[in-house]
Protein backbone atom coordinates (compact mmCIF):
# COMPACT_ATOMS: atom_id res chain seq x y z
CA UNK A 1 0.00 0.00 0.00
CA UNK A 2 1.39 3.40 -0.96
CA UNK A 3 1.66 6.11 1.64
CA UNK A 4 -0.94 8.87 1.50
CA UNK A 5 0.42 12.21 0.35
CA UNK A 6 -0.57 15.57 1.80
CA UNK A 7 -2.70 17.78 -0.45
CA UNK A 8 -1.83 21.27 -1.65
CA UNK A 9 -3.34 22.80 1.51
CA UNK A 10 -1.39 20.47 3.80
CA UNK A 11 -4.30 18.21 4.77
CA UNK A 12 -4.39 14.45 4.34
CA UNK A 13 -6.79 12.82 1.88
CA UNK A 14 -9.93 11.18 3.19
CA UNK A 15 -10.03 7.42 3.53
CA UNK A 16 -12.66 5.34 1.80
CA UNK A 17 -15.95 5.88 3.57
CA UNK A 18 -17.73 3.05 5.37
CA UNK A 19 -20.38 1.32 3.30
CA UNK A 20 -23.22 2.91 5.26
CA UNK A 21 -21.88 6.48 4.90
CA UNK A 22 -23.64 8.90 2.57
CA UNK A 23 -22.39 8.48 -1.02
CA UNK A 24 -19.99 10.99 -2.51
CA UNK A 25 -22.04 11.18 -5.72
CA UNK A 26 -25.72 10.47 -6.23
CA UNK A 27 -27.77 10.69 -9.42
CA UNK A 28 -31.55 10.90 -9.15
CA UNK A 29 -33.56 10.26 -12.34
CA UNK A 30 -31.04 12.14 -14.50
CA UNK A 31 -32.19 12.82 -18.07
CA UNK A 32 -30.43 14.61 -20.88
CA UNK A 33 -32.47 15.34 -23.99
CA UNK A 34 -31.20 17.10 -27.10
CA UNK A 35 -33.46 18.61 -29.78
CA UNK A 36 -33.59 16.39 -32.85
CA UNK A 37 -34.67 16.94 -36.42
CA UNK A 38 -38.23 17.63 -37.50
CA UNK A 39 -40.06 14.55 -38.75
CA UNK A 40 -41.74 14.62 -42.17
CA UNK A 41 -45.43 15.71 -42.00
CA UNK A 42 -45.12 16.30 -38.24
CA UNK A 43 -44.87 19.50 -36.26
CA UNK A 44 -42.27 20.26 -33.65
CA UNK A 45 -38.92 18.63 -32.99
CA UNK A 46 -38.21 15.16 -31.73
CA UNK A 47 -36.03 14.71 -28.65
CA UNK A 48 -32.83 12.69 -28.66
CA UNK A 49 -32.91 10.94 -25.30
CA UNK A 50 -29.17 10.60 -24.72
CA UNK A 51 -29.67 9.84 -21.01
CA UNK A 52 -33.11 8.68 -19.96
CA UNK A 53 -33.73 8.39 -16.23
CA UNK A 54 -30.48 7.17 -14.65
CA UNK A 55 -30.29 6.83 -10.87
CA UNK A 56 -27.22 5.54 -9.04
CA UNK A 57 -24.77 6.38 -6.27
CA UNK A 58 -20.99 6.22 -5.97
CA UNK A 59 -19.25 5.65 -2.65
CA UNK A 60 -16.08 7.42 -1.61
CA UNK A 61 -12.94 5.64 -2.73
CA UNK A 62 -14.62 3.20 -5.13
CA UNK A 63 -14.42 2.86 -8.89
CA UNK A 64 -17.70 2.61 -10.78
CA UNK A 65 -17.34 1.40 -14.35
CA UNK A 66 -19.85 2.39 -17.04
CA UNK A 67 -19.98 0.22 -20.15
CA UNK A 68 -22.12 -0.07 -23.26
CA UNK A 69 -22.05 0.20 -27.03
CA UNK A 70 -21.24 3.48 -28.75
CA UNK A 71 -24.17 5.87 -28.47
CA UNK A 72 -25.58 4.36 -25.27
CA UNK A 73 -25.16 7.65 -23.37
CA UNK A 74 -22.30 6.80 -21.02
CA UNK A 75 -20.08 9.74 -22.03
CA UNK A 76 -23.05 12.13 -21.94
CA UNK A 77 -23.81 10.91 -18.43
CA UNK A 78 -20.24 11.69 -17.42
CA UNK A 79 -20.60 15.24 -18.73
CA UNK A 80 -23.91 15.59 -16.87
CA UNK A 81 -22.20 14.57 -13.63
CA UNK A 82 -19.68 17.39 -14.04
CA UNK A 83 -22.36 19.80 -15.32
CA UNK A 84 -20.36 20.34 -18.50
CA UNK A 85 -23.74 19.50 -20.04
CA UNK A 86 -26.30 20.13 -17.27
CA UNK A 87 -29.09 17.53 -17.11
CA UNK A 88 -32.43 18.38 -18.67
CA UNK A 89 -34.16 17.04 -15.55
CA UNK A 90 -33.08 15.13 -12.47
CA UNK A 91 -30.54 15.81 -9.75
CA UNK A 92 -26.79 15.41 -9.47
CA UNK A 93 -25.93 15.43 -5.77
CA UNK A 94 -22.27 15.84 -4.81
CA UNK A 95 -21.66 15.41 -1.09
CA UNK A 96 -25.40 15.87 -0.62
CA UNK A 97 -25.69 19.16 -2.52
CA UNK A 98 -27.60 19.51 -5.77
CA UNK A 99 -25.17 21.04 -8.27
CA UNK A 100 -28.04 22.78 -10.07
CA UNK A 101 -28.71 24.92 -6.98
CA UNK A 102 -25.15 26.25 -6.68
CA UNK A 103 -24.30 29.81 -7.66
CA UNK A 104 -21.63 30.32 -10.36
CA UNK A 105 -19.10 31.16 -7.65
CA UNK A 106 -19.98 28.05 -5.64
CA UNK A 107 -19.85 25.88 -8.75
CA UNK A 108 -16.44 27.29 -9.61
CA UNK A 109 -15.15 26.26 -6.21
CA UNK A 110 -16.82 22.86 -6.43
CA UNK A 111 -15.05 22.11 -9.70
CA UNK A 112 -11.83 21.70 -7.71
CA UNK A 113 -13.37 18.50 -6.35
CA UNK A 114 -14.46 17.09 -9.73
CA UNK A 115 -12.11 16.56 -12.65
CA UNK A 116 -12.08 14.64 -15.93
CA UNK A 117 -9.57 12.72 -18.03
CA UNK A 118 -10.59 12.82 -21.69
CA UNK A 119 -10.25 10.07 -24.26
CA UNK A 120 -7.79 11.60 -26.72
CA UNK A 121 -4.50 12.73 -25.15
CA UNK A 122 -3.46 14.25 -28.49
CA UNK A 123 -6.25 16.85 -28.54
CA UNK A 124 -6.69 17.33 -24.78
CA UNK A 125 -3.47 19.33 -24.37
CA UNK A 126 -2.78 22.79 -25.80
CA UNK A 127 0.09 22.33 -28.29
CA UNK A 128 1.26 25.93 -27.77
CA UNK A 129 1.86 25.53 -24.03
CA UNK A 130 4.60 23.74 -22.16
CA UNK A 131 3.80 21.01 -19.67
CA UNK A 132 4.63 23.41 -16.86
CA UNK A 133 2.18 26.02 -18.14
CA UNK A 134 -0.54 23.38 -18.61
CA UNK A 135 -0.18 22.00 -15.09
CA UNK A 136 0.10 25.37 -13.32
CA UNK A 137 -2.98 26.79 -15.05
CA UNK A 138 -5.38 25.41 -12.42
CA UNK A 139 -3.41 27.06 -9.63
CA UNK A 140 -3.45 30.40 -11.47
CA UNK A 141 -7.21 30.19 -12.05
CA UNK A 142 -7.96 29.45 -8.39
CA UNK A 143 -5.26 31.75 -7.01
CA UNK A 144 -3.40 28.97 -5.22
CA UNK A 145 0.30 28.87 -4.27
CA UNK A 146 3.11 31.23 -5.14
CA UNK A 147 4.88 30.92 -8.51
CA UNK A 148 7.77 29.06 -6.89
CA UNK A 149 5.41 26.72 -5.06
CA UNK A 150 3.54 26.03 -8.30
CA UNK A 151 6.73 24.89 -10.02
CA UNK A 152 7.59 22.69 -7.05
CA UNK A 153 4.10 21.20 -7.06
CA UNK A 154 4.24 20.50 -10.81
CA UNK A 155 7.51 18.63 -10.34
CA UNK A 156 5.79 16.53 -7.65
CA UNK A 157 2.89 15.80 -9.99
CA UNK A 158 5.20 14.73 -12.80
CA UNK A 159 7.00 12.37 -10.44
CA UNK A 160 3.68 10.93 -9.25
CA UNK A 161 2.65 10.01 -12.81
CA UNK A 162 6.03 8.57 -13.78
CA UNK A 163 7.55 11.52 -15.64
CA UNK A 164 10.67 13.56 -14.87
CA UNK A 165 10.99 17.12 -13.60
CA UNK A 166 12.89 18.23 -16.72
CA UNK A 167 9.76 17.50 -18.77
CA UNK A 168 8.26 20.68 -17.36
CA UNK A 169 9.73 22.75 -20.22
CA UNK A 170 8.66 20.45 -23.06
CA UNK A 171 5.64 20.70 -25.35
CA UNK A 172 2.96 18.02 -25.84
CA UNK A 173 4.19 17.00 -29.31
CA UNK A 174 7.46 15.82 -27.75
CA UNK A 175 5.70 13.02 -25.85
CA UNK A 176 4.19 9.67 -26.78
CA UNK A 177 0.47 8.99 -26.41
CA UNK A 178 0.95 7.22 -23.09
CA UNK A 179 3.09 10.06 -21.73
CA UNK A 180 0.52 12.63 -22.84
CA UNK A 181 -2.20 10.74 -21.00
CA UNK A 182 0.00 10.76 -17.90
CA UNK A 183 0.18 14.54 -18.24
CA UNK A 184 -3.63 14.66 -18.52
CA UNK A 185 -3.90 12.58 -15.35
CA UNK A 186 -1.45 14.89 -13.58
CA UNK A 187 -3.61 17.86 -14.59
CA UNK A 188 -6.73 16.08 -13.30
CA UNK A 189 -5.23 15.43 -9.84
CA UNK A 190 -3.48 18.81 -9.54
CA UNK A 191 -6.19 20.32 -7.29
CA UNK A 192 -6.63 17.19 -5.14
CA UNK A 193 -10.10 16.30 -6.45
CA UNK A 194 -12.42 13.86 -4.74
CA UNK A 195 -13.99 12.57 -7.97
CA UNK A 196 -12.36 11.88 -11.34
CA UNK A 197 -14.38 11.01 -14.45
CA UNK A 198 -12.23 8.90 -16.80
CA UNK A 199 -13.96 9.03 -20.19
CA UNK A 200 -12.41 6.31 -22.37
CA UNK A 201 -9.10 7.30 -20.78
CA UNK A 202 -7.08 4.41 -22.24
CA UNK A 203 -8.98 3.50 -25.42
CA UNK A 204 -6.62 5.50 -27.67
CA UNK A 205 -3.52 3.73 -26.30
CA UNK A 206 -1.76 0.48 -27.17
CA UNK A 207 -2.65 -2.48 -24.96
CA UNK A 208 0.74 -2.55 -23.22
CA UNK A 209 0.49 1.18 -22.50
CA UNK A 210 -3.10 0.73 -21.33
CA UNK A 211 -1.87 -1.62 -18.61
CA UNK A 212 0.70 0.91 -17.41
CA UNK A 213 -1.82 3.77 -17.28
CA UNK A 214 -4.42 1.62 -15.52
CA UNK A 215 -1.90 0.53 -12.91
CA UNK A 216 -0.95 4.19 -12.43
CA UNK A 217 -4.60 5.13 -11.87
CA UNK A 218 -5.02 2.34 -9.31
CA UNK A 219 -1.87 3.46 -7.47
CA UNK A 220 -3.02 7.10 -7.43
CA UNK A 221 -6.42 6.06 -6.11
CA UNK A 222 -4.79 4.29 -3.16
CA UNK A 223 -2.36 7.13 -2.59
CA UNK A 224 -4.79 10.05 -2.84
CA UNK A 225 -8.13 8.50 -1.87
CA UNK A 226 -9.69 9.19 -5.27
CA UNK A 227 -13.12 8.11 -6.46
CA UNK A 228 -13.42 7.14 -10.13
CA UNK A 229 -16.26 6.91 -12.61
CA UNK A 230 -14.55 4.92 -15.34
CA UNK A 231 -16.30 5.06 -18.73
CA UNK A 232 -15.23 2.54 -21.35
CA UNK A 233 -16.43 0.21 -24.09
CA UNK A 234 -13.66 -2.28 -23.26
CA UNK A 235 -15.00 -4.86 -20.82
CA UNK A 236 -11.52 -6.24 -20.06
CA UNK A 237 -10.32 -2.83 -18.93
CA UNK A 238 -13.41 -2.19 -16.83
CA UNK A 239 -13.05 -5.56 -15.13
CA UNK A 240 -9.46 -4.78 -14.21
CA UNK A 241 -10.14 -1.47 -12.47
CA UNK A 242 -13.77 -1.36 -11.28
CA UNK A 243 -15.41 -2.28 -7.97
CA UNK A 244 -18.90 -2.08 -9.48
CA UNK A 245 -20.10 -1.93 -13.08
CA UNK A 246 -23.12 -0.25 -14.62
CA UNK A 247 -24.28 -1.40 -18.07
CA UNK A 248 -26.06 1.21 -20.21
CA UNK A 249 -28.28 0.71 -23.24
CA UNK A 250 -30.00 3.48 -25.18
CA UNK A 251 -29.66 6.03 -22.39
CA UNK A 252 -30.81 3.73 -19.59
CA UNK A 253 -29.00 1.78 -16.90
CA UNK A 254 -29.97 -1.85 -17.48
CA UNK A 255 -27.71 -3.56 -14.94
CA UNK A 256 -25.69 -2.49 -11.91
CA UNK A 257 -23.66 -4.98 -9.92
CA UNK A 258 -20.35 -5.67 -8.24
CA UNK A 259 -17.74 -6.55 -10.83
CA UNK A 260 -17.15 -10.18 -9.84
CA UNK A 261 -20.85 -11.06 -9.84
CA UNK A 262 -21.55 -9.34 -13.15
CA UNK A 263 -18.76 -11.11 -14.99
CA UNK A 264 -19.58 -14.44 -13.37
CA UNK A 265 -23.34 -14.37 -13.97
CA UNK A 266 -24.92 -11.35 -15.72
CA UNK A 267 -28.60 -10.77 -15.01
CA UNK A 268 -29.58 -8.75 -18.07
CA UNK A 269 -29.56 -10.36 -21.55
CA UNK A 270 -27.75 -7.32 -22.97
CA UNK A 271 -24.94 -7.65 -20.41
CA UNK A 272 -24.77 -11.36 -21.21
CA UNK A 273 -24.38 -10.58 -24.92
CA UNK A 274 -21.67 -7.99 -24.26
CA UNK A 275 -19.64 -10.40 -22.16
CA UNK A 276 -19.93 -13.13 -24.77
CA UNK A 277 -18.38 -10.76 -27.33
CA UNK A 278 -15.14 -10.26 -25.36
CA UNK A 279 -12.27 -11.75 -27.43
CA UNK A 280 -10.76 -14.86 -25.88
CA UNK A 281 -7.78 -17.11 -26.56
CA UNK A 282 -8.69 -20.68 -27.42
CA UNK A 283 -12.12 -22.31 -27.66
CA UNK A 284 -15.00 -20.98 -25.60
CA UNK A 285 -16.11 -23.10 -22.66
CA UNK A 286 -19.60 -21.63 -22.53
CA UNK A 287 -20.73 -22.28 -26.09
CA UNK A 288 -20.90 -19.93 -29.04
CA UNK A 289 -20.90 -16.17 -28.95
CA UNK A 290 -24.31 -14.49 -28.58
CA UNK A 291 -24.90 -12.50 -31.76
CA UNK A 292 -27.50 -9.75 -31.39
CA UNK A 293 -29.64 -9.22 -34.46
CA UNK A 294 -30.36 -5.74 -35.77
CA UNK A 295 -28.90 -2.34 -34.92
CA UNK A 296 -29.31 -0.18 -31.84
CA UNK A 297 -32.65 1.68 -32.19
CA UNK A 298 -32.59 5.44 -32.59
CA UNK A 299 -32.59 7.47 -29.39
CA UNK A 300 -35.20 9.69 -31.10
CA UNK A 301 -37.61 6.81 -31.57
CA UNK A 302 -37.00 4.18 -28.91
CA UNK A 303 -39.08 0.97 -29.01
CA UNK A 304 -42.06 0.61 -26.71
CA UNK A 305 -41.64 -1.37 -23.51
CA UNK A 306 -38.09 -2.55 -22.94
CA UNK A 307 -35.81 -0.74 -25.39
CA UNK A 308 -33.75 -3.90 -25.81
CA UNK A 309 -36.62 -6.24 -26.67
CA UNK A 310 -36.25 -6.08 -30.51
CA UNK A 311 -32.73 -7.56 -30.16
CA UNK A 312 -33.24 -9.73 -27.07
CA UNK A 313 -33.03 -13.52 -27.56
CA UNK A 314 -35.15 -14.05 -24.40
CA UNK A 315 -37.96 -11.58 -25.17
CA UNK A 316 -41.60 -12.31 -24.37
CA UNK A 317 -44.85 -10.47 -25.07
CA UNK A 318 -44.66 -8.36 -21.92
CA UNK A 319 -41.27 -6.97 -22.94
CA UNK A 320 -42.80 -5.04 -25.86
CA UNK A 321 -45.41 -3.39 -23.62
CA UNK A 322 -44.07 -2.65 -20.14
CA UNK A 323 -40.93 -0.64 -19.40
CA UNK A 324 -38.88 -2.60 -16.82
CA UNK A 325 -37.69 -0.75 -13.73
CA UNK A 326 -34.19 -1.14 -12.34
CA UNK A 327 -34.86 -3.47 -9.39
CA UNK A 328 -32.72 -5.42 -6.96
CA UNK A 329 -32.97 -9.10 -7.88
CA UNK A 330 -30.16 -10.28 -5.58
CA UNK A 331 -28.21 -8.52 -2.80
CA UNK A 332 -26.45 -5.56 -4.41
CA UNK A 333 -27.46 -6.68 -7.91
CA UNK A 334 -29.86 -4.56 -9.96
CA UNK A 335 -31.29 -5.21 -13.41
CA UNK A 336 -33.97 -3.57 -15.54
CA UNK A 337 -35.45 -6.80 -16.89
CA UNK A 338 -38.82 -8.52 -16.47
CA UNK A 339 -37.15 -11.92 -16.75
CA UNK A 340 -33.59 -11.63 -15.35
CA UNK A 341 -31.20 -14.50 -15.96
CA UNK A 342 -31.30 -15.71 -12.36
CA UNK A 343 -31.57 -19.39 -13.21
CA UNK A 344 -29.07 -19.45 -16.06
CA UNK A 345 -25.92 -21.54 -15.52
CA UNK A 346 -22.83 -19.46 -14.82
CA UNK A 347 -20.65 -19.09 -17.94
CA UNK A 348 -17.38 -20.85 -17.07
CA UNK A 349 -15.35 -18.56 -19.29
CA UNK A 350 -16.49 -15.51 -17.30
CA UNK A 351 -15.13 -16.97 -14.06
CA UNK A 352 -11.52 -16.62 -15.12
CA UNK A 353 -9.92 -13.42 -13.85
CA UNK A 354 -6.94 -12.16 -15.79
CA UNK A 355 -4.74 -9.09 -15.69
CA UNK A 356 -5.35 -6.59 -18.44
CA UNK A 357 -1.71 -6.86 -19.42
CA UNK A 358 -2.01 -10.63 -19.84
CA UNK A 359 -4.72 -10.29 -22.46
CA UNK A 360 -2.48 -8.61 -25.01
Amino acid sequence: MLEHTASIDGTMPEQMAPRDEAPLLQLVDVRKYFPGRKLFFKTGLTAVKAVDGVSLSVRRGETLGLVGESGCGKSTLGRCILHLDPPTTGQVLFEGRDLATLSPEEMRGRRRDMQIVFQDPYSALNPRKTVGSILTEAYRIHGLLTPAQRVERVCELLDMVGLRAEHIHRYPHEFSGGQRQRICIARAIALDPKLVIADEAVSALDVSVQAQVLNLMVALQKRLGLTYVFISHDLRVVRHISDRVGVMYLGRLVELSDTASLYRRPLHPYAEALLSAVPRLGPRKDGTRIVLKGDIPSAMNAPSGCAFHPRCPHRRERCAVDVPELREHAPGRFAACHYPLLDQPAPQEHNRVQSIGASA
